[in-house]
């Protein structure tokens, strides 16, 4: 029974990142609004204060997007409750942005259940497979991203919104080498497309409900991001409600190199433009 209700609880949570009821749609962010402060060319990570600190994320998404290239490597586990049995499984993910094709593997492999999502993104479509399908699907990156609800290449970190609301408080961090923030999110505002991610990929009976999303973000004087530390807790439910605390570390790296991506001559086959 044990057994059981772990497989259900897993097969259903690790493929991200009271319950809602209704149908969520997609949300892009929307443009900044007149009374909101404003980003700054050549800001700089030393010189941001005050309320321009909770722009603190776009300048980071910003900067990412304006690499070339790019790879990031994540590492962390969720810590699961269920009917007063706690469990951790462990979360393995990387992505890379290549200077032509892009790339995404989000797995979490145990004795208790093994979850995959695999996809190579290229000239706005997705080819993708999940939990160890032989056969790619391929789909337009629109139809994909109403699916799955977010990938990493948008403007999101993590998933989460960085809109201006979305973002409760963002403060600094004591830090002896480069620059570090503590982002509090908030836990409705941010979390639309990583719900939808969630419900449709574990096949959950509802959309998960967060209670706290945080990132400590390290980043170089430019936002180039170091490494991003996430911390997140929420309830999901199906067949019975669980409570979840999810703890992972991004490690960001290669910047505007050539890096390999695993299997793309493969991929590639399956593209049709």
């Amino acid at each position: 029974m044990k057994k059981h209700i772990l497989v259900t609880l897993f097969t259903t949570l690790l493929l991200v990142t009271s319950c809602d009821s209704g149908h969520l749609d997609r949300k892009e962010d929307e443009a900044p609004k007149e009374d909101e402060p404003q980003m700054v060319e050549g800001r700089k990570a030393s010189e941001i204060e005050g309320n321009e600190l909770k722009l603190l994320p776009k300048y980071v998404v910003n900067k990412l997007s304006s690499f070339e290239s790019y790879k990031s490597v994540t590492k962390g586990s969720t810590i699961a409750t269920v009917l007063f049995i706690k469990t951790t499984q462990p979360i393995d993910a990387e992505t890379i942005k290549g200077k032509e094709y892009s790339y995404y593997r989000n797995e979490s492999r145990s004795d208790i259940v093994s979850t995959a999502h695999l996809a190579y993104y290229h000239n706005d479509e997705a080819v993708y497979k999940i939990n160890g399908e032989e056969t790619y699907h391929t789909l337009p990156l629109e139809e994909y991203l109403n699916i799955y609800g977010t990938y990493p290449f948008e403007n999101s970190l993590e998933g989460y919104s960085i809109s201006y609301d979305a973002i409760k408080e963002v403060k600094r961090v004591e830090s002896d080498v480069d620059y570090k923030f503590q982002v509090t999110f908030d836990a409705y505002k941010s979390t639309n497309n990583v719900r939808i991610q969630m419900k449709v990929s574990g096949g959950l009976d509802d959309y998960p409900s967060f209670s706290g999303i945080k990132m400590t973000i390290t980043v170089k004087e430019d936002f180039t991001p170091v490494t991003l530390y996430l911390e997140a807790a929420y309830t999901a439910k199906k067949i019975v409600e669980s409570s979840c605390n999810q703890y992972y570390t991004v490690t960001y790296s290669n910047y505007n190199e050539d890096i390999e991506i695993e299997n793309l001559e493969e991929a590639k086959e399956h593209f049709t433009k």
